[in-house]
């Protein structure tokens, strides 16, 4: 009887030793449960930041700080790139340029380079050193691939010039935008005068508006009725915005 008493004991002991070793063991299922929600709710924190990442102050990929959309340079035939990029003018390079869909004014438009035709020759003056009108850009549509639609006007309305199909490069706030324009303005004659040249505006983008604005024109065509009232084809004009700020315009 006092052998069996004490096996029946051991027993009991050692049931009691298991269901013990079992409540810890689902304690410890409990904790690894609650890793994996703390470790859920990381992820969750992580996605959440990956959101607040993603803005749209920057169209386009922005993996290559080199990039210029092929179709802008085919913009440019002949040496009318190098040539604009020849005389100092500023070119934004990437995939990865502000979003500048806005309407900027520029004024203060100081023409500081100008070649009048090919070649310039020194006995015909320039216009450098003196002002422009005063005028409103307005750009749209800008895309992921580069594009972006872009319109100027005159303030005093007697020049309108349409980019439609134009292109942009930038990177870290600054931009380039690429264009083909027909501009028309008022000629005193019966029809106006029409005109196509290439174009670039470059800048950085800040809350006030464009910084260092520089805008280059290559003169292509042109009608009769410009007779005197632009450059001949094949010149060039290079205009900086004089008080370093082109500001965002509303009506």
């Amino acid at each position: 009887m006092t052998r069996q008493w004490w096996i029946w004991a051991l027993v009991a002991a050692l049931m009691a030793l298991a269901a013990v070793t079992a409540c810890g063991g689902g304690g410890g299922g409990d904790d690894d449960d609650d890793d994996d929600a703390a470790d859920d709710d990381d992820d969750d924190d992580d996605d959440d930041d990956s959101g607040d990442d993603d803005d749209d102050s920057v169209i386009g990929p922005a993996d290559d700080p080199e990039a210029i959309p092929a179709e802008a340079l085919a913009l440019f035939t002949g040496a009318s790139y190098d040539d604009i990029v020849a005389t100092g003018f500023t070119v934004y390079a990437g995939n990865g340029p502000p979003n500048i869909q806005s309407t900027f004014l520029i004024n203060n438009s100081l023409i500081v380079y100008e070649r009048r035709g090919a070649v310039s020759l020194p006995e015909i003056p320039t216009s450098v050193g003196t002002y422009e009108d005063d005028f409103l850009f307005t750009f749209l549509n800008q895309l992921a691939n580069g594009h972006v639609d872009i319109t100027y006007v005159a303030t005093d309305d007697d020049e309108l010039g349409n980019g439609g199909g134009a292109f942009i490069s930038g990177w870290n706030g600054c931009f380039t935008t690429y264009l083909e324009v027909e501009t028309e303005q008022e000629s005193g004659l019966e029809d106006p005068c029409v005109w196509t040249s290439v174009q670039m505006l470059s800048g950085c983008l800040t809350t006030a508006g464009i910084t260092n604005t520089e805008w280059a024109i290559f003169v292509k065509t042109q009608t009769p009725e410009c007779n005197y009232l632009i450059l001949p084809n094949n010149s060039i004009r290079i205009i900086d915005d004089e008080d370093g700020l082109s500001e965002y315009y509303e009506e």
